[in-house]
């Protein structure tokens, strides 16, 4: 997706699609399927299914490209996902991590997102935010371990009386397949 990227834009594409250079970056929208089925992907469970033209149902959230979609000429593969704790209190911080192995044959970049989800709020929450994102390089075989440092805030939202407030309850930590359950109190 280059849009208009100036005077080099065709060098660059032909760079791409010939493999003298392996893309990396990630979309930061959810590209529609179709016209007027745009959906966030920060979205409630409420939208999951939602009344379109007055008789078809559609299924809500199936963009053509998701939020975070993105290519490479090379594969990546996550461990186990850890957490430092099963809870997390008051002003304390959660350590998650996860190790990333490049499995594919050519060097490459790759961004690590970590998205938290809260399992029940005062208002309905969102299906899932994004909360960090890390970029690492990795040789093909390559493997490292990326960590990330949450705290209450970064499980904070907006409630019904416009205050920015962390609720306690369960949580979940999730990077690309991989999920972890947590208790903030």
């Amino acid at each position: 997706m280059a849009y208009w990227s100036g005077k080099k834009t065709a060098e660059a594409i032909a760079d791409v699609l010939f493999g003298d250079y392996n893309p990396d970056g990630l979309l930061p929208f959810s590209y529609p399927r179709s016209t007027g089925e745009v959906v966030m992907y920060d979205r409630k469970p409420t939208e999951e299914v939602r009344e379109v033209f007055n008789d078809n149902i559609s299924t809500g959230y199936d963009p053509l490209y998701a939020f975070g979609h993105g290519l490479s000429y090379t594969t990546f593969e996550y461990g186990d996902l850890q957490l430092s704790n099963t809870t997390l209190t008051g002003t304390a911080k959660l350590t998650v991590s996860i190790t990333v192995k490049n499995i594919g044959s050519r060097d490459g970049k790759h961004t690590v997102e970590l998205y938290s989800r809260d399992l029940y709020a005062s208002i309905t929450p969102s299906m899932k935010r994004l909360r960090a994102f890390q970029k690492i390089s990795l040789k093909a075989g390559e493997m490292k371990k990326v960590t990330f440092t949450i705290d209450k805030n970064d499980l904070a939202f907006v409630n019904a009386q416009l205050k920015t407030v962390t609720e306690p309850g369960e949580f979940e930590i999730i990077i690309g397949s991989k999920k972890a359950k947590f208790t903030y109190k």
